[in-house]
């Protein structure tokens, strides 16, 4: 636990638009998304004849050479961080805990592969692994495991147990589960051994872990510096360059692969209206924020909460910075001495995601300048100039939306292209 030793040294020297038409509007069924509904959808579900719970669903892996992988491609979880923190307080205060991770998807199921529902002895849970469909029985079948019981109609394996989940499309609706998929949770308890998978977090380090299935027990597999020379380093290996959490069968061995990748780091240069509500929303998403601007009456602590303040001139502050895949960089001060070098400065690391406030006139003078001081075309091209998406935003926090969304379609976009 406590503050990561990166955030530490930047809270030390902190101390010293796209706009257009707004899409047509489609009517859609309502959707139930309140998790206490779960055991009156069940008991729903019972009454009318319906198997909503745990079941065996026979399924037949994709081959591959010696290996095989399991349906469906999932993004890998994207910020647990919080919630497993808190779950292993409860350890350390002497409270039992069971985590539930979804560990295959099928079909249009909610949640994807990676997501986590942690559950503590008394019932208090944090997170989730289908939005509300399945967690009143996900979270009963955790209860029963901390306190001994077995796994009734879940596969029981050596270090936890795995339930099945299907609905059928029609009768979706009709009980509150409205994807209509199919799932596979895996179910173990939280263990102190979790802890070193919170300081690979604070170092912004990748790791998969690699759970065996049959034989019990866990490795971490770290794609920097394990070389695949077991078969569960293979695995890790597979599975990363897939970037796919899931289950995976390899030389006759079993194992579930849960991929943990680095908070996604959001800098926003120019501590301006835009920038307070894009804050905001990229603090509600578990994603870490560093505003950058010089100006001391305008980068305080009350005008932007949570995050981390850097009044220093965007060229020497970016340089400082550790941008990296999972980095992204947004330009809103509408001024070149201080957009401009930070765009330079992002366009020199591997940033997912460059985008600079300002009309398209002004984005093709921009364009201009970089391109004048050195900044290749293809590199340009990078630049999402105005930023944001085209939804018709007109004030601050609608274009600060339309910058978010863009950014988490283009983090979105990445994971999917990735070979």
């Amino acid at each position: 636990g406590g503050v990561p030793p990166h955030m530490k040294a930047l809270a030390k020297r902190a101390a010293g638009g796209g706009r257009g038409q707004s899409p047509p509007h489609a009517k859609r069924p309502p959707r139930k998304q309140n998790s206490s509904l779960a055991p009156f959808l069940f008991a729903l579900a019972a009454e009318k004849g319906e198997n909503v719970g745990a079941s065996h669903l026979k399924f037949s892996p994709m081959e591959s050479s010696n290996m095989k992988h399991m349906p469906l491609p999932a993004a890998p979880s994207e910020t647990p961080e919080r919630d497993m923190a808190q779950a292993l307080s409860w350890l350390r205060q002497g409270q039992g805990a069971a985590v539930a991770t979804v560990a295959q998807t099928w079909g249009s199921a909610p949640c994807p592969a990676g997501s986590c529902l942690w559950v503590r002895e008394d019932g208090h849970f944090l997170g989730s692994v289908s939005g509300g469909c399945i967690e009143g029985d996900v979270i009963t079948r955790a209860l029963e495991f901390l306190r001994g019981s077995d796994a009734g109609d879940g596969e029981e394996t050596r270090a936890g147990f795995l339930l099945d989940y299907k609905v059928a499309h029609r009768r979706a609706w009709e009980v509150g589960l409205s994807c209509g998929g199919k799932m596979r949770v895996y179910v173990e308890r939280v263990t102190a051994e979790m802890e070193t998978l919170q300081e690979d977090a604070a170092q912004r380090r990748a790791v998969a872990r690699l759970v065996d299935l049959e034989k019990g027990g866990w490795h971490l597999f770290r794609p920097q510096a394990d070389a695949p020379d077991t078969t569960w380093q293979r695995i890790g290996h597979a599975a990363w360059q897939k970037r796919q959490s899931g289950i995976w069968e390899m030389e006759g061995e079993r194992w579930f692969a849960h991929l943990h990748l680095p908070k996604v780091r959001l800098v926003i240069v120019g501590a301006t209206h835009i920038a307070q509500h894009l804050c905001a929303f990229g603090l509600r998403l578990g994603y870490e924020v560093i505003v950058v601007d010089s100006r001391e009456s305008f980068a305080t602590e009350a005008r932007f909460p949570q995050a981390v303040l850097l009044r220093e001139w965007p060229e020497d502050a970016l340089a400082s910075l550790e941008l990296d895949a999972r980095c992204a960089v947004v330009a809103l001060t509408h001024d070149p001495k201080l957009d401009d070098p930070a765009l330079r400065a992002a366009l020199q690391r591997p940033c997912f995601y460059i985008a600079a406030l300002g009309s398209r006139k002004n984005h093709g003078s921009r364009r201009e300048r970089l391109r004048e001081q050195g900044v290749e075309a293809a590199e340009l091209e990078r630049i999402h100039g105005p930023a944001g998406l085209d939804i018709g935003a007109r004030a601050p926090e609608e274009i600060a939306l339309s910058i978010l969304a863009q950014l988490v379609a283009r983090l979105q976009a990445d994971a999917a292209e990735t070979p």
